[in-house]
C-alpha cells in the first residue's frame, strides 16, 4: 500500500515536472520570438529614421541652394541697378558740368 501510494505520488510529481519543463520551454521559445521581432522592428525603425533624416537633409540642402540662387539673382539685379544709377548720376554730373561751363563761358562773354 504505502509503496504504491509513493509510486503514484512520484509519477504525479514526474508528470508535473514534465509539464513545467514543457511550459518553460514554450515560454522560452516565445521570448526568443518576441526578442527577434523586437530586433527586426528596431532595425526597421532605424532604417526608416535614417531614410527620413537623409530626405530631410536633401530637402534642407535643396532649400539652401534655392535661397543661394535667389541671393545671387538679387545681387545681380542690385548690381545692375547700381550700374544704371552710376551711369545716370554720371550723366547728370556731366550735364551739371556743362551747365557750369556754359555759365562760366557766358559770364566771361558778357
Amino acid at each position: 500500500g504505502r509503496i504504491d501510494f509513493t509510486n503514484k505520488d512520484f509519477a504525479a510529481m514526474q508528470e508535473s515536472l514534465h509539464m513545467t519543463q514543457k511550459s518553460l520551454s514554450d515560454y522560452f521559445n516565445e521570448v526568443v520570438m518576441v526578442r527577434s521581432d523586437l530586433e527586426c522592428n528596431a532595425a526597421d525603425t532605424e532604417a526608416c529614421w535614417k531614410n527620413d533624416i537623409r530626405q530631410k537633409w536633401q530637402e534642407a540642402f535643396g532649400k539652401i541652394s534655392a535661397v543661394e540662387q535667389q541671393v545671387d539673382l538679387r545681387n545681380a539685379e542690385a548690381s545692375r541697378r547700381l550700374d544704371a544709377l552710376d551711369l545716370h548720376t554720371s550723366g547728370m554730373q556731366d550735364g551739371f558740368g556743362e551747365h557750369k561751363r556754359d555759365i562760366l563761358i557766358f559770364g566771361a562773354r558778357s
